[in-house]
Parts: structure tokens; C-alpha cells; sequence
């Protein structure tokens, strides 16, 4: 700093010396006294301007290099205080990571189990790894009981066997299935009124057999227009000699509109049988043509599937026919990510139904029923749903909707007392199909509970409100039921677990040959306990034991046909690779 004190001294002495000598030069160069007078002068030639030399101030100024400039130097401290300090921290240790065994899957499966009641149960399963691509398998199923119920006053014996054959094949782009089975239930109408008379029940052969063919298959395509589709067949008859064919076809499509992906879906159902029952055999037969267009709207937190259904339906035996248009709609939003989800569906349909699906439901059929279609015209959903933390999620949801002509099971009047013989199943001892209109308010909730990853429950209640245009009760359908399923995986060869099912009150018709009246018979409510346990040896051969209607109740699930008490049975089970 005194350096440039000193050169900015100089420079300023400097610029005064110059200034005082211009203002001297100035001042000698006229004189006061003197005076300017009047001369002539002569121009001896035209005034030619020129232009002298400049020269070029310098605009840097000259710096000398020598000049430097000393940096203050700067030094810091740290006031420093001891703190004491009993924390001691752990030392860190590495996770041990415990690499599970993978398990081994096998091609084939067998089961065997034998019970009280004189039951058995085998299931067969057998697949063939034809190359990478193409298997082959086949299903073998029996279930069989001699009988025993108390009360019953017929032979109350069951059998119901099955086998199912089917061939795939997968490839890169496309993947293809067929194949076909046989099945034959066998049962008994042993749910005669308690005052029959011994002689009566004599002259009736309980004994009756349902026998189905199925063929069917299917495609899938990942390119191209044409995703797809199923084919299937079914026939039907029983030893009544009532048949029953169903032929159905549902191929797949799917295009770009508007930016948008539509699946369209048509469907071919036709469905024809006979009752030949004597002496008022019947037939039956329908069509149904249907085209159902969809898509799918996703945005941000909201799911939205848009589609109808576009429906003719005919009736091929009265030679008339009717068309229908329903929605299809679905959505759910998401209120708070996965913990709380709304969700609403609004549907309809015509539900086909048939000889053999009222079978399935229930097995002690009157061998000629009337035939119809279910129209639900409607049937609004609306819910919630999520996952109250990670081991809880819960769907609670309510419903309504209007049905035109829906089944009703229906206990069929006893004939016994007409002038003709009756038949096998007109003795109070088997039931028909009866249909009106009803509308129908549901509540449902479901709760499931992951305790870990070994023991899992799951608990449902359903309620139902039926309002109907002409029956005074929905018959054989219950107004509340509750289920609570469980499994526990005690260890690597220990599991178990337990369903528990309950069912409301139900109502019935119900009719007295001795008094010769009728009434509606109330069905009790009644609990349903099962409970299993598995043991594995390995990863191959294990043995089980399970037990149903633990409370041992001999409830009804029909009129007139109680179920066996309780029920034990003991097998073993086997995995192996040929």
C-alpha cells in the first residue's frame, strides 16, 4: 500500500509542473498592449488542404512488472472442549441370508384316501412332456360312499367318477388346446317323508346315474386381429332317458379405434334336449347370438372397462325370439393408493340354463323340468376395498339387481296317493325347477388376514333381500351365510388348517300323506366344520388326514335328505416324474 501511495504522489507532481507551464506559454504569446491592424494579402495559387500524420495514443498504459502485491496471510483456530460421552455404538454385522431350497415340481400327482361311511377318494394326475412345446395329460377323479345316514330310510349310497384327457401345444406366437372326458354320478333319492309306510318304501328303487361327453378346445394368438377363442360340446342323459346337447363357440377379436384397443367377443350357444317321461315328454331348445365390444380407459388413478352386450335370443321349440342389450361396465378409483379403492360394476346378462347345470346344484332332480332363461336385466355393485396394512386387506360391497324368471328348487308333490303307480322320484323324495321375477339387495364382506407368511385366515358374510313378484319365500335360498377359512404352515413337513361354514334358515314346501295337507317346512340353520393335516416325508410322498361336519349335526341341505355325521378320512399322496 505505501508503494502506490508513493507513485500516485509522483504522478500528480508530475501533472501540475505541466499544467503551470501551458498557462506561461499561454500568457507571453500576446501582449496586452498590442494591437491587430488591417494588412493585405495576396493568394498566389488555390489553397490545396492536406492531411498530416496522427499518432495513436497508446489506451493501455504501461505497467510495471515489477510491482508486487503482497497477500495478507490468514490463519484460523479451533477452540477445542472435551466432551464426555457414554453412547458405545455396536459394531455392524453382516446378515446372514438363509438360501431357500427350490422346490421340485413334478409332472404327476396321485391321492388316495379311505373313510368311515365306507368312502373313497382317488385323484390322478398324469402329464406327458411330449418336447419343450407339446404335452399331453389326463385326470382321473373318484368319490364314492356306501351310506349310512341316520334317518335315511332308502339306501343313501353315492359315486361320482371322471376323466379328462387334453393335449397343448405352445409355441412362440400362438398356443392351442383340445381334448375331451367322460363323467358318471351316481345317486340315490333316499329323501322320503318319515311317515312313509314301510310297504311304500318297498316298491321304490332310489337308484339313478347321470353320464356326460365333452369335447371342446381352444386358441390363443398374440398377433393379428384374431385373439382367439374356445369350442365346446357337451352331452347329457340320464338314466331316465332324458338328454340334453349344448354346443357353444366364443372366438375373440381385438382393433384399434379412436386410439383406443377394442376386444370384441361373439358368442354362439345352442342348447337342445328332451324329457321322455311318460306320459308328458317335453322339448326344449334355445339360440343365443351375442356380440359384447369392450375397452379399457386407464387414467392416473382411475380403471374404467366400457363395454355392452348386444344379444338375440330364440327359442327354437316355440319358434319365437327376442333381443337384448345389457351394459358392461367396470370401474375403481383409487382414494389413497392401495389402502382404499372404490370400485362399482354395472352388468346384466341371459343365463343359459340347462338339464345339466340344475344337476350339478342339486343332484335329486325330477327327470323333467321346465327349461327357461334367466334375464337379469341389471345388477348394480358398488365397493370398497384396500389394504389396511400389510398383512390385512378387506372388501366390503353392496348390491342390486332385478332377475326375470329365476330357478327356484322346489320340492316336488307327493303323488303316491293317485290311482297310478307312481314313479321312483314322486314320492315327496326329489324336487323341480320352479321361476319368478325378483329383485335382490346384497351386502358382502370379506376380511384377510396374512399373520405371516404361514398362517393365513380369510373370513366372508354375505345378506340377502329378496323381494319376489309371486312366491311368498325365495325358496331353498338362505338370507344370511358366513365362511371362515384358515392355513397354517407349521413347519417344512407339518400343515393344517380348518373351514368353517355357516348357513341361514331356508324355506321349503313341504307335504303330509297322512293328513293330506300342505305347508312351508322350515329348513334349520346349521354350522359346517372342517378341519385337515398334512404330513410330508419328502418332497415326494406325504400322508393326510381330514374330517368333515366335526360337530357331527346331521343337518339338511335339502328337505328331507340329512348328511352324514362325522366324517374321517385317512390317504396318501404321491408325486413322481415317469
Amino acid at each position: 500500500m505505501q508503494e502506490k501511495d508513493k507513485i500516485r504522489k509522483k504522478m500528480k507532481k508530475y501533472i501540475n509542473i505541466l499544467f503551470i507551464l501551458l498557462v506561461a506559454n499561454y500568457t507571453f504569446a500576446q501582449d496586452e498592449d498590442e494591437t491587430i491592424g488591417s494588412e493585405v494579402v495576396n493568394v498566389v495559387k488555390a489553397y490545396t488542404p492536406t492531411i498530416s500524420d496522427a499518432y495513436k495514443v497508446k489506451e493501455t498504459p504501461d505497467i510495471d512488472s515489477q510491482i508486487n502485491i503482497k497477500k495478507d496471510s490468514v490463519s484460523f483456530g479451533i477452540f477445542s472442549v472435551p466432551v464426555a460421552s457414554t453412547f458405545t455404538p455396536d459394531k455392524g454385522k453382516a446378515a446372514n441370508v438363509v438360501k431357500q431350497k427350490r422346490e421340485r415340481l413334478y409332472d404327476n400327482y396321485v391321492s388316495l384316501g379311505l373313510g368311515n361311511y365306507m368312502s373313497a377318494l382317488l385323484d390322478f394326475w398324469y402329464n406327458n412332456k411330449i418336447d419343450r412345446n407339446t404335452s399331453f395329460g389326463a385326470n382321473v377323479h373318484h368319490h364314492s360312499s356306501q351310506g349310512g345316514v341316520k334317518d335315511a330310510l332308502l339306501k343313501d349310497a353315492f359315486m361320482e367318477n371322471a376323466l379328462e384327457l387334453v393335449y397343448k401345444k405352445q409355441n412362440r406366437h400362438m398356443g392351442y388346446y383340445f381334448g375331451g372326458g367322460f363323467a358318471n354320478d351316481q345317486y340315490n333319492w333316499y329323501g322320503v317323508p318319515s311317515s312313509y309306510p314301510q310297504t311304500m318304501l318297498d316298491a321304490i328303487d332310489p337308484k339313478h346315474s347321470y353320464n356326460t361327453i365333452s369335447l371342446g378346445g381352444g386358441a390363443t394368438f398374440d398377433d393379428g386381429v384374431f385373439k382367439g377363442g374356445k369350442l365346446g360340446f357337451q352331452y347329457f342323459v340320464d338314466s331316465e332317458k332324458s338328454s340334453e346337447s349344448q354346443l357353444f363357440l366364443k372366438p375373440e377379436f381385438e382393433f384399434p379405434i379412436a386410439g383406443e384397443l377394442i376386444t370384441t367377443i361373439i358368442a354362439v350357444d345352442y342348447l337342445n334336449g328332451k324329457f321322455d317321461t311318460q306320459p308328458t315328454a317335453t322339448k326344449y331348445g334355445f339360440t343365443n347370438l351375442g356380440f359384447t365390444p369392450s375397452f379399457v380407459v386407464l387414467r392416473d388413478n382411475l380403471t374404467l372397462h366400457l363395454g355392452a352386450q348386444a344379444l338375440y335370443a330364440m327359442n327354437t321349440v316355440a319358434s319365437t325370439g327376442k333381443f337384448y342389450l345389457y351394459p358392461k361396465i367396470e370401474a375403481s378409483y383409487r382414494l389413497s393408493g392401495e389402502k382404499v379403492i372404490a370400485y362399482g360394476t354395472l352388468d346384466g346378462a341371459l343365463k343359459q340354463n340347462s338339464y345339466r347345470a340344475f344337476v350339478a346344484e342339486n343332484p335329486f332332480l325330477i327327470p323333467n323340468l321346465t327349461i327357461l332363461q334367466t334375464n337379469k336385466q341389471y345388477e348394480g355393485v358398488f365397493g370398497l376395498k384396500g389394504k389396511l396394512n400389510g398383512n390385512v386387506s378387506y372388501d366390503i360391497s353392496g348390491s342390486y339387481q332385478q332377475e326375470y324368471d329365476k330357478a327356484f328348487f322346489h320340492n316336488n308333490m307327493v303323488t303316491a296317493i293317485l290311482p297310478l303307480a307312481p314313479k321312483n322320484y314322486q314320492n315327496g323324495n326329489a324336487f323341480e325347477v320352479l321361476y319368478d321375477d325378483v329383485s335382490t339387495l346384497k351386502l358382502a364382506a370379506t376380511l384377510n388376514f396374512k399373520f405371516s407368511k404361514a398362517f393365513k385366515l380369510k373370513a366372508t358374510v354375505h345378506s340377502y333381500t329378496y323381494s319376489l313378484k309371486n312366491f311368498d319365500e325365495a325358496w331353498n335360498l338362505p338370507k344370511i351365510d358366513m365362511a371362515l377359512l384358515a392355513d397354517y404352515q407349521i413347519s417344512d413337513k407339518w400343515s393344517s388348517g380348518f373351514d368353517i361354514f355357516y348357513t341361514g334358515s331356508r324355506s321349503d314346501y313341504s307335504y303330509d300323506v297322512i293328513s293330506s295337507t300342505d305347508n312351508i317346512h322350515k329348513l334349520k340353520a346349521f354350522t359346517d366344520v372342517n378341519a385337515r393335516l398334512n404330513y410330508n416325508f419328502n418332497d415326494r410322498l406325504g400322508v393326510y388326514l381330514k374330517g368333515n361336519n366335526l360337530l357331527g349335526t346331521s343337518y339338511a341341505r335339502w328337505q328331507n335328505y340329512p348328511t352324514q355325521g362325522i366324517q374321517v378320512m385317512a390317504g396318501v399322496k404321491y408325486k413322481f416324474d415317469f
